[in-house]
Order: structure tokens, then sequence, then C-alpha cells
């Protein structure tokens, strides 16, 4: 056995993954059954015409059309998670964040140099909460100037987009609490939080794809316009 090769942590295949979000539905539907709760997604559902609403009657239906209209998939469970959390479903965001945590896999490879020691592989989990007032920058490229910009524009958006960085309920909660009605300290925390998560893959054309991902597209623009300092 050659002792330079390193291993590597292959990403599983898209039908176990498949499998996975299938299953998540599942428990989804299973515990999606009252009607004034299915109502109050399929109002949400803006994009399902008013004629294909009519003939929704069942959890299993409202999901098909989400999915049919790009707004579910393997992928992306954002726009689900923010229904359920709309209607006080905490147990069902717990669920979907179950989901998210073990199946969206970043987008690179993760390679584990061999060595003799054990080598600690970075998990995601809960940081402690930066103090008030406290910008602590983490590695990777420096977006203050963005985050700034951000800070400002963003308002109540803040947490559409916290949902897309993938911060859990938990975060977004905690944030919330800490920085009451001050919505652009609670923006400037989400965005702080997001690159102590993404660390170095925290740049400035992931946060602008993030942002046309939300519609906020006015924003997006504005940013990509910024000269780097």
């Amino acid at each position: 056995m050659g002792d330079s090769t390193d291993a590597v942590i292959s990403q599983p295949s898209s039908e176990v993954r498949d499998a996975a979000f299938r299953k998540m539905l599942m428990k989804i539907v299973q515990k999606l059954k009252r009607n004034d709760e299915v109502e109050q997604i399929k109002f949400m559902c803006f994009f399902i015409p008013r004629a294909r609403k009519e003939k929704i009657t069942s959890t299993v239906q409202l999901l098909e059309e989400i999915e049919y209209a790009d707004k579910l998939s393997v992928d992306d469970t954002e726009f689900l998670k923010e229904c359920v959390n709309e209607i006080s479903r905490k147990d069902l965001v717990r669920i979907i964040e179950e989901y998210e945590q073990t199946w969206l896999l970043p987008n690179s490879v993760v390679q584990v140099t061999r060595a003799p020691a054990p080598v600690a592989v970075p998990v995601r989990s809960v940081p402690t909460m930066p103090s008030k007032g406290v910008i602590a920058q983490e590695q990777g490229p420096d977006l203050m100037d963005e985050f700034e910009f951000l800070r400002n524009n963003l308002g109540r958006d803040w947490r559409s987009l916290a949902r897309r960085f993938r911060l859990s309920e938990t975060d977004i909660d905690s944030i919330t609490h800490n920085y009451v009605r001050d919505l652009k300290e609670q923006s400037m925390q989400a965005l702080l939080l997001w690159k102590k998560y993404q660390g170095k893959a925290a740049n400035k054309e992931n946060l602008v794809a993030m942002l046309r991902k939300c519609n906020l597209n006015f924003l997006a623009d504005q940013l990509e316009d910024m000269q780097t300092s």
C-alpha cells in the first residue's frame, strides 16, 4: 500500500440521495394531514395556477405540484422549509433540516490526507454566536464591503437569504432574539455566520448567486458592480 495517496470521500450516488429525499417527503406526508395547513401552504404557492390549485386535495398532490414548478428537489428544499415554518410546524422543519445536514453535500470533494494519527475532519455544527457589535472575519476573501452594503439594504429579506445559506432555524431564531428590532445587525450576523460555516467557499460569486435564488436581483446586480477594495 502506498503511503502518499490521499483518501477521497466520494459523494453518495444520485439514486441513494433521491431515495433519501423521497423518504423525507413521505415523513412530511405522514405528518401533514390537516386540511387547513395544506390550504395555507397552497396559498403560499403563488406559482401554481388557480385551476391546478383547486384540484389539489392531498399533501402528496401538493408536493408533486411544488416539485413540478421546480421549487422542490433533491438539492433544494428551501421553499418547503419556509412553508412549514410559516405554519409553525417546527417538527417538519426538523425533518427537512435532518435531510439537509445529511444529504445536501458541498460541491467540492473532501480530501483527507492519510497520516499516522487520526485526522480531524471539520463537522458543520452550530457555533457560539458572536457577541453584539463584534465582527470577526473568518478565513477566505474579505467581504466586509459587500456585507456592509447588504447590512444596509437587506431589511426583512435577511431571513430568506439565511435559509438559502442553509442556516438552521435555530441559528435564525438565535440571531433574531440576540438582536431584537435591529434588522441591520440581524442581517450582518447571518452573513458572518454563513462565512464562518463556509470559510473559503464564502465568496462574492456565491453570495451573488444566493441573492438571485432569493429573487433579490436588484441587490445582486449592485453587488456585482461593486469594486473590490
